[in-house]
């Protein structure tokens, strides 16, 4: 169990690497913020000054060098556009977007699970059917169509909850909707498949056939079989929320690391966009690794392999 921890650890600072990697190149292909940094009627001499100032004049191999030796530090520059350092900043908003994050999570599981449940002990009845048709309308639509379309009922025509921003719980309402919508659908869709597949198996009707309640054998005897699943995409979601949703912040005015890193990416501000992106690919791997020692929880076979 120890190696296949480290061998995990490792393939995810490997994964680190190639974002960080990946997010250098792309903020450098985005234009040269060297005319940002210096005032607008700077002379060539002042610009080239300002480029050495920052190691711009230098090979972009050896900028990404330095780039790993700082981060590595924890020192991600100071931001071009706000003058702080930029972990700290994205550090900052971090807590907003785990906020919006674990309460779209925390919907998604508590709408989504039971209803899938619920269709597949009702499989071909109205509640199979609602769930069949809420899944695939709930999948279709895109999350920042949903946001707009919750702001215009319930902040303009209702105006019973706030149209953006942040500072109490009704703040956090339609965000927090708008992010768990595919999240729900996607979860009632899967657990409806994984419970039909799992009802039908022998041990499930030996279980029956022994008298326990139908409540014990849906929960105990049929989930439990059917959480592999569920909980592997229960990770890559959570990951992804982590991550920032970042049309969802920016149409509610939502002060997360998604705004701040699209406010970023619009005035090239590089320390910025590379502490934002690495944090939350941090917490993606993170998500990702205690998925997957779960697996060895729900599944003894898998802990033996």
């Amino acid at each position: 169990m120890t190696r296949y921890v480290l061998r995990r650890i490792a393939f995810g600072l490997l994964s680190l690497f190639a974002v960080s990697l990946i997010t250098f190149v792309t903020t450098r292909l985005s234009g040269d913020v060297t005319y940002l940094l210096a005032p607008m009627d700077a002379t060539r001499e002042e610009i080239a000054q300002v480029r050495a100032n920052y190691g711009l004049d230098k090979p972009l191999p050896v900028q990404f060098a330095t780039y790993l030796k700082n981060a590595v530090q924890g020192d991600f520059g100071t931001s071009i556009k706000y003058g702080v350092p930029a972990l700290d900043l994205v550090l900052s908003r971090l807590p907003a977007t785990i906020l919006l994050s674990l309460t779209g999570f925390a919907l998604a599981l508590v709408v989504g699970v039971p209803l899938g449940i619920l269709a597949a002990r009702r499989r071909g009845g109205p509640a199979d059917h609602f769930a069949s048709l809420f899944s695939l309308v709930g999948q279709a639509m895109p999350g920042f169509w949903v946001a707009i379309m919750l702001q215009l009922v319930f902040a303009v025509t209702l105006r019973v909850l706030p149209t953006g921003g942040a500072g109490s719980p009704a703040h956090l309402i339609l965000p927090a909707i708008a992010v768990s919508w595919f999240s729900i659908a996607a979860f009632m869709r899967l657990t409806r498949g994984s419970m039909l597949e799992v009802l039908e198996s022998d041990y499930v009707k030996l279980a029956r056939v022994k008298g326990n309640p139908e409540r014990v054998v849906v929960l105990k005897h049929a989930f439990r079989n059917a959480l592999i699943p569920l909980v592997t995409f229960a990770g890559l979601n959570l990951g992804v929320l982590l991550g920032g949703a970042v049309v969802i912040e920016s149409v509610f005015a939502w002060p997360g690391v998604g705004q701040l890193m699209i406010a970023s990416i619009g005035a090239r501000d590089y320390p910025i966009v590379q502490a934002g992106v690495l944090v939350t690919a941090s917490m993606f791997i993170a998500v990702n690794l205690v998925v997957d020692l779960l697996y060895g929880v729900l599944d003894p076979r898998i802990r033996n392999e």
